[in-house]
């Protein structure tokens, strides 16, 4: 991504940085349109630069055609097995993707991807 007109969030960059090898889902949120997508870029390139090689970070936006025509929530789920990087850490970023909350339950319905080296982030 980069672009030199981005203006670095060092607080939020920091953050990201503290939990990157934590074994936990990082949740961002904001309002429409604050930068939550493009702090997610961001800390994808950081990766990047810090060694982490591209085959290691897979980017979904729930937005975007190209994954959306990956199929539903489980076959999305098997391709991105498929492509984790066995015995390094992965970084799976998944943009503008909806939780729901149902009434009959007290939590949140979500996907999670079981592998020994891979970060959700």
């Amino acid at each position: 991504m980069q672009n030199q007109d981005l203006i670095y969030r060092k607080q939020y960059m920091q953050q990201l940085q503290n939990l990157k090898d934590q074994n936990i889902i990082k949740v961002i949120s904001g309002v429409r349109r604050c930068g939550k997508s493009t702090l997610l870029m961001m800390f994808a390139d950081e990766l990047n630069r810090n060694g982490v090689q591209k085959e290691q970070i897979q980017f979904y936006n729930f937005e975007d055609l190209n994954t959306l025509a990956l199929g539903d929530i489980y076959q999305i789920h098997a391709h991105i097995k498929n492509l984790l990087v066995e015995d390094r850490p992965n970084y799976i970023f998944w943009d503008w993707m909806r939780f729901r909350i149902s009434k009959s339950s007290k939590g949140l319905s979500t996907a999670s991807i079981s592998s020994p080296t891979s970060t959700s982030t």
